[in-house]
C-alpha cells in the first residue's frame, strides 16, 4: 500500500488544531483529553520520522532533511510536555538522538 506522509501529517495536524479550537476536548470517547493530544503528537512524530528516513535513504541533501526533522522534533517536544515519563516519548527521543 502507498504511504502518503503529507496526507497523514495533515490529518494529525488537523486533529490537533480542532482539538485546540474546541477547548482541548478529545473527540474520542475512550481517550481522555491528555491522552488524545499525546497520541496525535506521537503519531505525527512517527509520520515525520518515516518521512525523514525515506528521504535519507534516498540520499536527500541535508537541506531537504531539515523540514521533517524540525517537524519531528516539534511533535516529540509537544508529546514530552504532555507525558515526560511515557515510554513512547522516551523511545522517540532516543530514536531522534540516533539520527
Amino acid at each position: 500500500s502507498m504511504f502518503y506522509p503529507g496526507a497523514a501529517a495533515g490529518e494529525f495536524e488537523t486533529a490537533l488544531r480542532l482539538f485546540s479550537e474546541t477547548g482541548r476536548h478529545s473527540p474520542i470517547a475512550e481517550y481522555n483529553d491528555q491522552y488524545f493530544e499525546l497520541r496525535c503528537n506521537l503519531e505525527l512524530s512517527k509520520v515525520y520520522l518515516r518521512m525523514y528516513v525515506d528521504y535519507a535513504d534516498r540520499g536527500a541533501p541535508r537541506s531537504v532533511l531539515q523540514q521533517p526533522m524540525r517537524s519531528l522534533k516539534r511533535a516529540a517536544e509537544a508529546a514530552e510536555k504532555i507525558a515526560p515519563d511515557s515510554q513512547d516519548v522516551r523511545d522517540l527521543k532516543s530514536v531522534i538522538e540516533s539520527l
